[in-house]
């Protein structure tokens, strides 16, 4: 399964400190449907994603489950470049309302995970365990301190045919 996890589907930062109240009091609800529309956008994009988790400002999709795509890398990577679109609009709109930009993380891996109905008596939900799992939510924070936007390993890029990947050095993950 490819996994994205990222703010519109991701961790939508906004500079919090830096907010007055007026504008965090207007930032807060646009988060929060950047987000809505993130995960819509994947589930309904014909790119086959299933969204499975919601945390935070994080959305946690799979692609290649419940029914597989022997193109689930290209698909994620079609959602993260939409993604990335989508935030070039949403920002823009914030600059002519004098708001502070959204940004963004997306982590993109492709491995073998766990995936079904997971809980209990009192709560069931559908959701990928794995370290495939784990290795996209690290891929996904690690943008921060490359300065990037959407952070890949190398095994994600080597199954998709896009020639826009680079190169960013090692990571270790812990």
């Amino acid at each position: 399964a490819g996994a994205d996890r990222g703010p519109l589907a991701g961790h939508v930062a906004h500079g919090g400190d830096e907010l007055d109240p007026a504008q965090a009091q207007v930032l807060q609800p646009e988060a929060g449907e950047q987000a809505r529309r993130g995960r819509s956008h994947a589930a309904a994009g014909g790119v086959g994603a299933h969204p499975i988790a919601e945390v935070g400002d994080a959305i946690f999709a799979v692609y290649g489950a419940p029914v597989p795509h022997p193109d689930h890398a290209e698909r994620a990577a079609a959602t993260a470049l939409a993604m990335q679109a989508a935030l070039v609009d949403i920002n823009a709109e914030h600059g002519r309302r004098g708001l502070p930009a959204f940004e963004m993380g997306i982590g993109l891996h492709t491995g073998e995970a766990v995936v079904g109905n997971f809980g209990g008596d009192s709560r069931i939900q559908y959701t990928a365990l794995g370290d495939s799992m784990n290795t996209a939510a690290r891929m996904e924070s690690g943008n921060k301190a490359f300065g990037s936007v959407v952070m890949a390993t190398g095994d994600f890029a080597s199954r998709t045919s896009l020639d826009w990947w680079r190169p960013m050095g090692k990571v270790v993950l812990s």
